[in-house]
């Protein structure tokens, strides 16, 4: 489960996510869920590392696609260094004649 900074990992029993139809990955948004269970510093069960144990997992928002954007800035300083490496081919063409 990830809370933007953070993340942690939540052990759970498979029946319980059966309404999770979204997780988040790169252009997705996953479901916000809200999950109440053990919380464990370091669990003995998995190697000592800080994990939660769920017993409940309620769906509060369904995910999906996020939208697309092309920031204006990148399609600027891409053109930018269009020209600048057309230039320098073209001088470079131009004198090795």
């Amino acid at each position: 489960v990830n809370d933007g900074p953070n993340a942690i990992g939540i052990w759970i029993d498979k029946k319980l996510i059966d309404n999770i139809q979204h997780v988040g990955s790169y252009g997705k948004q996953g479901d916000i869920v809200e999950v109440t269970g053990v919380f464990k510093r370091a669990c003995p069960e998995h190697g000592g590392d800080l994990d939660l144990h769920a017993y409940r997992i309620i769906k509060i928002a369904s995910g999906g696609f996020l939208p697309k954007t092309m920031s204006l800035k990148k399609i600027y300083i891409a053109l930018l260094l269009f020209i600048l490496v057309s230039f320098i081919y073209l001088l470079m063409r131009y004198y090795s004649l």
